[in-house]
């Protein structure tokens, strides 16, 4: 009889134990793991059902397949295809995974640099058979490059460990030989690889319309996705998105939507319906919010207020709730940042800097860094999405609904609200691009607003009639959840000093982009120099 069940691991550090699943084989003897029972028995353990029954085949490279491998692979319901050239497309879309008995002096060799990535793009688990370590180092060669969860390699393994890997292995839908998306607008096509994962992520819908949304600063492509359902045409769906990206990325996006999936409310956050991976891309596809606007646009008009208080109170409520129980940390809140990759001093253009710090005007990446690393300061530390701004909340009838979590980790809780803010304060939208270097009415309001002692508490209300009072009422409401939050005086104001900061990591779109982030530059060093000279006051006078 088999029984699946939990067994604790070892307790090293004196916390609580976490617990494992595992298999046990109940008979006579007392119950043993899987992995410690005679390979008699191990080969009695079988998939209730195969995932993706109708992709069974495996492909068969190189030596001979034993006898009784091949019993193992059949026992498990998979059939075996012995190849002597590389698969063909036909091949690649019943298959759910390669065996390879490597042999230097085939033309395997030749065969799985070239190929591996694309048998990895169709779904499959590519698995490597060597007579000894020394075939290993070669192995090692041919997959470089190749994802190391998408590979499995062995030296003589037992005839059921790659049949029992290969039966467990979800290779996904196949792709679909006939798929051709329809394009909304001036839009380059996708190009192999990205159109691979998306036939295969859509394999099964009808028509497909595909509407580019405005790129990013990542580099990621976005898509708005029109589908029909089966063999239905004129009956759409509603939209989705596609966000392709690299492998890693969207991994790590994946696991954010997951990670924050339990604490925001539902309909807050966009629900993840595939996630497709390649060798080197990535394809994330869920629901698309839609019938909303960012929340820069409602805010240019005036009517933010509900969407921000919806947004911290509400959508995030329960997820900042978690930094917000616990006790908190006194090391350095600059090295918090830095390890949750908000702000990297070396990626600071040098173009923002280097006039102000010729003239004396500024102090330069290094000696910021140089003088924020050493202040330990008392911060709230837990789960923060990590690259909140204006275009990466929605709003709906006032709710504000999340999206984009490619840089979901733990860090400052800080940093979200501050990232918000110094977006609003520094960012241009498409249609204020010009050459106007200088904006004096804009220069002035974040003169106001970023002065050494404007953190003491919340910015007084806006003055009536002034240009940018939008931005002045939305910073206001921010600045104050900001300091209302915080655990220490200088907690918000250095997480605003890396907000600024990190607007001067990426390149300008226009002069008078350029200017603005020349600015933010400027206020941030003007905030360490006074925050330096406050913690050498306090310390002449202990």
């Amino acid at each position: 009889m088999v029984r699946r069940c939990n067994r604790p691991t070892a307790d090293t550090d004196g916390g609580t134990k976490s617990w494992v699943p595992c298999l046990f084989i109940i008979g006579r003897d007392w119950p043993r793991p899987l992995g410690d029972q005679p390979a008699e028995r191990r080969t009695m353990i079988v998939p209730r059902r195969l995932l993706r029954p109708e992709r069974d085949v495996v492909l068969v490279l190189g030596d001979a397949i034993s006898d009784a491998a091949r019993a193992e692979f059949e026992n498990r319901g998979l059939r075996l295809a012995l190849l002597s050239a590389a698969p063909t497309i036909s091949d690649l879309n019943r298959a759910r995974g390669v065996l390879i008995h490597l042999d230097t002096g085939r033309a395997i060799t030749e065969l799985l640099p070239r190929a591996g990535a694309s048998w990895i793009d169709h779904g499959l688990l590519i698995c490597v058979s060597t007579a000894d370590d020394a075939s290993q180092l070669v192995a090692s060669d041919l997959l470089r490059g190749l994802p190391p969860d998408q590979v499995e390699r062995k030296v003589l393994p037992p005839a059921y460990v790659f049949p029992e890997l290969l039966a467990r292995h979800d290779p996904g839908p196949a792709a679909d030989g006939a798929f051709t998306p329809e394009y909304v607008g001036n839009v380059e096509p996708l190009d192999d690889e990205d159109h691979l994962l998306m036939s295969r992520a859509l394999a099964g819908y009808g028509q497909v319309r595909l509407e580019e949304l405005s790129p990013g600063l990542s580099g990621a492509r976005v898509f708005t996705v029109h589908t029909t359902r089966g063999n239905s045409f004129g009956n759409w769906g509603q939209p989705l998105f596609a966000k392709f990206d690299r492998r890693s990325k969207i991994l790590q996006e994946a696991d954010g939507y997951r990670a924050a999936k339990p604490f925001i409310p539902f309909g807050m956050c966009p629900e993840i319906e595939q996630v497709r991976l390649g060798a080197r891309r990535g394809l994330l596809v869920g629901s698309l919010v839609d019938q909303s606007e960012a929340l820069w646009d409602v805010a240019r008009r005036g009517l933010a207020a509900t969407a921000i208080f919806n947004l911290f109170d509400m959508t995030l409520g329960a997820w900042r709730a978690q930094g917000l129980r616990v006790q908190p940390s006194n090391g350095s809140m600059w090295q918090a940042l830095e390890g949750a990759r908000i702000i990297r001093a070396d990626k600071i253009r040098s173009e923002y800097y280097e006039t102000a710090c010729g003239r004396g005007e500024a102090l330069t990446p290094e000696e910021i860094v140089e003088l924020l690393r050493p202040l330990n300061r008392p911060h709230r530390v837990g789960p923060i999405h990590g690259d909140l701004h204006a275009d990466n909340v929605r709003v709906r009838r006032g709710e504000a609904i999340l999206i984009d979590m490619a840089s979901v980790c733990n860090g400052p809780l800080a940093a979200d609200v501050a990232l918000l803010e110094t977006w609003f304060a520094i960012a241009l939208k498409d249609d204020e691009h010009n050459d106007n270097y200088h904006d004096p009415e804009w220069e002035e309001v974040v003169e106001a607003l970023y002065a050494p002692n404007a953190f003491i508490l919340s910015p007084p209300p806006s003055e009536a009639g002034m240009k940018y009072r939008w931005m002045w009422d939305v910073i206001r409401q921010l600045r104050t959840i900001g300091i209302a939050n915080q655990c220490s005086s200088d907690e918000y104001r250095l997480a605003v000093v890396a907000g600024l900061l990190r607007r001067c990591m990426f390149p300008a779109t226009c002069r008078r982009d350029k200017g603005r982030r020349r600015t933010a530059y400027r206020l941030a060093s003007r905030l360490v120099e006074a925050l330096s000279a406050h913690e050498e006051t306090t310390l002449a006078t202990l």
